[in-house]
């Protein structure tokens, strides 16, 4: 019993939604990082200057 038409490619049905998701989880890894990283500065700033945090 054949379920899938002679040119069907498995692989790329196998490959190409994973990879999506790995690619979008890096962007959404990254972006979070650099958010956090500027948060971070941004309450030191005023510590580094010798001035009370808001």
């Amino acid at each position: 019993m054949q379920l899938f038409h002679d040119r069907f490619q498995d692989w790329v049905v196998m490959i190409l939604p994973s990879g999506g998701f790995f690619t979008l989880a890096g962007w959404l890894l990254l972006f979070n990082w650099l958010k956090q990283r500027k948060e971070k500065r941004e309450a030191q700033a005023p510590l580094a200057l010798g001035k009370e945090a808001v």
